[in-house]
């Protein structure tokens, strides 16, 4: 491998570990975890339990490192915590400054040449998502010591104990927003659920209603004069002339397929006069197993009565091609054979053509005449001569 190759892969392996810091970080900023009282507890803890006066817990979000819980001391004393942060280890190990004055990193940080005046400073990488160094847990002594191996190891495991606390309170977060997003997916198929003019009933493996739209409530009340109720065995609302249909689409929706019907008075309660047309589909779980079916039924009776009028339109409109084509042809041909027969007779004749002209131009006439009533609309369409 080049060294070339070697350097883009290094700095892209940088890049994703620090893309994956900054998304933990965001997560855990958005947390409000200045106002946690379990990390307090555990930072008041480590002071305890290491015998120290001051303890404190900084994590890094996009903005920077951030104090986000303290004890015995001030987040604003501890600024810059630039400082703090430089030349954390890479594993979960304690790591420890002994008179701090003399440390390069510390010895002009505010808290050292300033009050409190700490000589012993150590910490503990704390670990945020997949990130070993997201955060860091300090403490901190005005009299240079040393840590003890039960004092190291109560660090370690505190540092183990903040992670589990920000893992908890990560997944807390991002089942909020999950509950948040569901919420408003749920909100908009509602709307879609209830605005819509279709009946909508969602039916168990039993043909029961586990839940209708407001339509098909307000209908079941109106024709049945009862209350929708939840549990209610779909069939009992069918036409038993219906009912075979109804267990066709339904089984075959149960075993996954997607069945279109139309029918006529479907439920007891439908009008005579009643067209609808009804899908079946099956409703399926994450795990894609079929759950139930989800019945939708729309009133096409409109929709039935402009396609009628388009075929009555269609035919009328062949009636009168078929009387342009035809019927009139038959008169204008009797004119012209006649004009022809004027033209190479003798005047004697006149009077008989004239009155054959007459009697075909009336006759031209009555099919312009057919043809204008049968645009119109009129029921009766005027029969063809022979």
């Amino acid at each position: 491998m080049s060294a070339k190759l070697r350097l883009l892969i290094s700095k892209c392996v940088c890049m994703n570990a620090r893309e994956e810091r900054l998304r933990n970080a965001r997560r855990h900023a958005e947390m409000k975890l200045t106002s946690d009282r379990h990390l307090q507890d555990v930072v008041r803890m480590a002071a305890s339990v290491c015998h120290v006066p001051y303890a404190w817990l900084c994590l890094t979000d996009e903005g920077g490192p951030q104090v986000v819980a303290s004890e015995g001391i001030s987040p604003k004393q501890l600024h810059p915590l630039a400082s703090f942060l430089t030349g954390l280890p890479d594993q979960p190990e304690v790591f420890f400054a002994n008179f701090a004055e003399r440390n390069p990193q510390f010895h002009a940080h505010p808290v050292v040449t300033g009050s409190p005046a700490v000589r012993f400073i150590a910490g503990v990488p704390v670990r945020l998502g997949k990130m070993v160094r997201g955060g860091c847990l300090f403490i901190m002594d005005r009299n240079a010591r040393i840590l003890d191996s039960v004092e190291q190891q109560s660090l370690l495991t505190l540092s183990a104990q903040i992670s589990l606390l920000m893992d908890l309170h990560s997944a807390v977060k991002i089942l909020e927003d999950e509950n948040d997003a569901i919420e408003q997916t749920r909100m908009a198929l509602h709307s879609i659920y209830e605005s819509d003019q279709r009946f909508h009933v969602l039916l168990d493996h039993d043909r029961r209603i586990l839940n209708n739209n407001a339509l098909f409530e307000e209908f079941i009340k109106n024709r049945y004069g009862e209350k929708m109720r939840r549990g209610q065995l779909f069939s009992s609302y069918i036409d038993s002339d219906c009912l075979s249909d109804f267990l066709e689409g339904f089984i075959g929706a149960i075993n996954g397929e997607l069945v279109h019907q139309k029918s006529g008075a479907f439920f007891r309660a439908d009008k005579l006069n009643t067209w609808r047309e009804i899908t079946y589909a099956p409703v399926k779980n994450w795990k894609g197993r079929v759950i139930g079916v989800s019945f939708t039924a729309i009133d096409i009776r409109e929709k039935i009565r402009r396609d009628e009028q388009i075929i009555h339109q269609k035919q009328m409109l062949n009636t009168i091609a078929e009387m342009q084509s035809h019927q009139i042809r038959k008169p204008v041909a009797s004119i012209i054979g006649l004009l022809e027969l004027m033209k190479t007779d003798d005047k004697g004749a006149d009077a008989v053509y004239l009155d054959l002209m007459e009697k075909s131009i009336m006759e031209l006439d009555g099919k312009i005449r057919a043809i204008v009533d049968h645009s119109s609309g009129k029921p009766e369409p005027p029969t063809a001569e022979t």
